[in-house]
């Protein structure tokens, strides 16, 4: 598999559908707290999401 050169061997691709509607603000909110999660509770920077 193919790792960008500045990732580290954790990296992770993750893909949201949202349905329409839905604010930025609010997007980028749950980006903000998913990756926050992922990195509290598996231990996976947020570079290498």
């Amino acid at each position: 598999m193919f790792f960008p050169m500045d990732r580290s061997e954790a990296f992770d691709i993750i893909g949201i559908t949202m349905m329409a509607g839905c604010s930025s603000e609010t997007k980028k909110r749950l980006i903000t707290l998913l990756f926050e999660q992922i990195q509290k509770e598996v231990g996976i920077q947020s570079d290498d999401i």
